[in-house]
């Protein structure tokens, strides 16, 4: 006799379990249907067509989750511990170890970002807006949609809009793109003034910390850009000064 807990797995309860002569035949013998559901992790909602594996011990065991997200993985051996692995399209690969005597959680996987992209772009082009389509581009300036972006606000753009936006670019400095987007505050532009105006603001901090060339400059840096594009060099710089410092204890 078996019963099912709360999250879907098939288990002896602990009353036969505690007689040796039962432990032993389900050590033998026992499998588990183990059931569960893959969600969407934004809004929750089933994921049909997706793939789960169980990885025990003993092998590994296969399901697809159904219109309802749900999906069964029959006769798998007992085991003290197993990992869940979920893919679908559209999504990034979940994984979560579990001990297959507790309940289950739901599997939830996250949208990928091409996917993120592909909706948000969708969005910006039923909105058919400038503002739209730029806030698409301050969401994904590398997205797989964003030459097709830009090419929609260049189409656009008015004929001086697109002229001095062109000047600013051969002028390539903070002054010209901050100009730039106080002259067109909803421009066709915006969203690339500010990438390019963070990327320059960024370069000029790092010139700072190196024109200084202290600990407090680098560490400033760092603090305000982790994963900056010069983040590795003000690094090492840092470890050579704080070096530099012990030594002269």
């Amino acid at each position: 006799m078996s019963v099912m807990g709360t999250a879907g797995i098939e288990f002896y309860s602990a009353q036969q379990l505690a007689c040796p002569a039962v432990r032993a035949s389900v050590a033998d013998t026992s499998t588990f249907t183990l059931r569960g559901r893959v969600l969407d992790a934004a809004d929750g909602k089933a994921i049909a067509g997706a793939q789960v594996q169980a990885l025990t011990e003993d092998g590994r065991y296969a399901a697809q989750s159904d219109a309802e997200g749900r999906y069964a993985l029959e006769r798998v051996r007992s085991s003290a511990r197993l990992v869940l692995e979920a893919t679908a399209e559209g999504y990034d690969r979940s994984s979560l170890s579990v001990a297959v005597t507790t309940e289950l959680p739901p599997l939830r996987l996250q949208r990928s970002y091409a996917a993120r992209s592909a909706a948000a772009w969708a969005r910006a082009l039923a909105a058919d807006t400038p503002e739209a389509v730029s806030e698409y581009l301050r969401l994904f300036p590398d997205g797989p949609e964003a030459g097709q972006a830009r090419k929609w606000l260049a189409d656009r753009a008015s004929t001086r809009e697109r002229a001095d936006w062109e000047a600013a670019l051969r002028a390539n400095t903070i002054e010209a793109y901050t100009a730039h987007k106080r002259r067109y505050p909803s421009g066709v532009y915006t969203a690339e003034a500010d990438k390019r105006l963070s990327e320059l603001r960024e370069v000029a901090d790092f010139d700072a910390a190196v024109a200084q060339n202290t600990v407090a400059a680098y560490r400033g840096y760092l603090e305000k850009y982790p994963d900056g594009a010069r983040a590795g060099e003000a690094r090492s710089r840092l470890n050579a000064l704080q070096a530099v410092a012990e030594e002269a204890q």
